[in-house]
């Protein structure tokens, strides 16, 4: 356990968090498509794919699931190095990646 969660005992909400999340998954109150109108760029790190997913087919994998539909998507990329914290693991790439989604948003 991280010293963090366990000195101030954060690690109980935490928990709490993701478990309601996995038992009351969120869904739109409108009916509207895309449900996320905003301009979304998305970041997958090789670390992170899915079981049986490879950083070369993660966005190909990412546009063919049903979730792909919900997002205004204006910038997918994937990475093959890189975690959790990508700007201090790969902070060039981070910054390409937040240059092409902003690009002419302005």
């Amino acid at each position: 356990m991280r010293p963090s969660f366990g000195v101030n005992n954060a690690i109980e909400s935490s928990m709490r968090f993701y478990a309601n999340a996995n038992r009351y998954p969120w869904t739109p109150t409108h009916d509207h498509w895309p449900v996320v109108k905003a301009p979304t760029g998305i970041t997958f790190v090789g670390y992170e794919n899915p079981s049986g997913v490879t950083t070369g087919n993660r966005v190909e994998n990412f546009l063919s699931s049903d979730r792909a539909p919900w997002y205004n998507h204006v910038n997918i990329t994937a990475h093959e190095q890189g975690g959790h914290f990508i700007p201090w693991e790969i902070p060039g790439n981070w910054v390409d990646d937040l240059r092409r989604t902003f690009r002419g948003r302005r």
